[in-house]
This record gives structure tokens, sequence and C-alpha cells, in this order.
């Protein structure tokens, strides 16, 4: 598996004692990401099939990652806005991975302007997963803090030719950066994405 990766491109990383937090409604899906991970080595992997009960896990569990599904009945976005902003948090700067077949710009948008690290549209492969776990270790986020906002910086890549683009300017009330998008309607009417077209939206 890991000399697969390294023809693609992608660096071999000792993945052994990396702790896993898998929040998953679908158990055949679970199971499926359970031995995905293995692949990779990966052991100590805790999983639940509802955001609460990822919660719960997670306030006991010293998670290094998090894969949240985001499905109807599965809100993972309700689940990373707890992760990062309530007050008993155990890491709120945890990286959080959405997982998700919500594949238009807005939803794009929506889990970046809800803290997330990355996203990953299903279906899934091992190779898009491992490459997410790269891009968690390789690509450092600084956290930005606002009046409405807490997580991983938001600035979406200039050259991404899907979308509004996102303009950045200084945030007077607290020093940091903001975000102004142009009306949020106007993503409802946007075509789903591609794989390549997700990552031209979420590179720096």
């Amino acid at each position: 598996m890991f000399a697969e990766k390294g023809k693609r491109g992608l660096k071999s990383y000792n993945l052994q004692k990396l702790n896993v937090l898998l929040i998953e409604k679908n158990d055949f899906m679970r199971g499926i990401m359970r031995e995905i991970l293995r692949e990779f080595y990966i052991r100590n992997v805790q999983d639940a099939e509802t955001p609460d009960a990822g919660y719960a896990i997670f306030r006991e569990f010293p998670a290094d990652l998090i894969l949240a599904d985001w499905v109807p009945g599965l809100d993972g976005l309700k689940f990373l806005k707890k992760a990062r902003n309530v007050k008993d948090s155990p890491n709120p700067f945890v990286p959080v991975i959405v997982v998700t077949a919500n594949t238009e710009v807005h939803h794009v948008y929506a889990a970046l302007d809800a803290g997330m690290h990355d996203f990953l549209a299903k279906p899934i492969s091992a190779t898009l997963i491992y490459s997410r776990i790269c891009r968690v270790i390789e690509r450092e986020r600084d956290f930005i803090r606002t009046r409405s906002f807490f997580g991983p910086d938001r600035r979406r890549s200039q050259n991404a030719p899907l979308g509004p683009k996102s303009r950045m300017g200084p945030n007077k009330g607290d020093g940091a950066r903001r975000r102004t998008d142009p009306v949020a309607g106007q993503y409802w009417t946007d075509p789903s994405l591609t794989e390549e077209d997700v990552q031209r939206l979420l590179i720096d």
C-alpha cells in the first residue's frame, strides 16, 4: 500500500500511533473505512454513528484526527462546530476531515465555515483517504478566531475558477481576518463538483 502511494507522489508516513475518531452513520461504510485505516497500520480507531455519540467519545479519547460523515441523518458539521467552539472541548484544534456526498460549491464553503481542515467527497478510496491524511500532516493551518468563527484559516484558492471569489479584509472589531462572500443563495445553483474541482477550491 505504501509503495503504491509513493508511485502516486504521496510520501510514506508511519501512522501506527495515530488515534483516529470515525463518525459515520452507515455500519457497512464504517467497516470499510476501518479496514482502509488498518491498511495504513492505524490500529487505534474509535467510531460512532451519531454526532452526540462521537462527541462523548471525543471527550475521553485523545483523537489526533477525526473523519466526520455529513449526510441526511448525520450532521457532521454539528459535531465540528461543537468540537471547535464549546468550552468543554478537549481539543478545539483537532484536525477534522469532512466526508460527504454533498459536493456542490456551497457545501464546501459551509464545511470551511464550520471549521474543517479538509474535505473528502464520496465515493471514497484508500488513496483519497491517505492523500487527506498526508495533507493534514504537510499543510500547517493557522487558526483564526473572530466573533463568529474559530477554526483553520478559511482562505480559498485565488485561482479556483468555480464559485464566487473570497475577499479577505481586516476585521476592525478583533484584528483578525474575515471573509466577505456574495449572497449565499447563489451557491445553491452551483453544480456538483468533481474531486479535482474540490481540490482547486481548497488549495492555498
